[in-house]
């Protein structure tokens, strides 16, 4: 996070997200082939089970905001919007593997070293492809989130 704004015990930051294992349970798995029906390719999807869709997320877009609630303890709110690239089409066939996000959520957050924190919380998380698949059902997940957060500008 980076905190552009200050006031008594609470805090506005820039908080971009690189989320680098998303992983969506119970997804379609399926074989692809390609039909030509006269000069136009077709692509036929057919399901063969369900497993575990892997992805990789950014979300530039965040923000965050902070009330310090003791020495090293604070509890924070945060939303955000990216996207994320699935190794698959999710969350079914003819969908896209690529998907736009929106997420908010809250959570307690305390301080281990000098700019990294440890931090906890919950999430909506929202995804869709915006229209820009066969079809878009679009996602929404409950999250328990755990990690580490590192403040931009920190040493050490």
């Amino acid at each position: 996070t980076g905190t552009f704004l200050r006031w008594h015990r609470v805090s506005l930051a820039y908080a971009p997200e690189v989320v680098p294992l998303l992983l969506v349970s119970r997804t379609p798995t399926y074989t692809t082939t390609i039909e030509m029906r006269g000069s136009q390719r077709v692509e036929l999807k057919q399901v063969t089970g369900s497993g575990v869709a892997a992805g990789f997320a950014l979300s530039p877009l965040g923000m965050e905001a902070q009330l310090a609630l003791a020495r090293g303890w604070r509890v924070f709110g945060n939303l955000a919007a990216g996207a994320v690239w699935f190794d698959r089409d999710v969350p079914e066939p003819y969908t896209r593997a690529f998907n736009y996000t929106f997420e908010f959520g809250a959570g307690l957050q305390t301080a281990v070293s000098d700019g990294w924190s440890f931090r906890s919380g919950y999430t909506f998380h929202h995804l869709s492809n915006a229209g820009s698949g066969q079809i878009n059902p679009g996602l929404n997940g409950h999250v328990v989130t755990v990690g580490i957060a590192r403040r931009l500008g920190a040493r050490g």
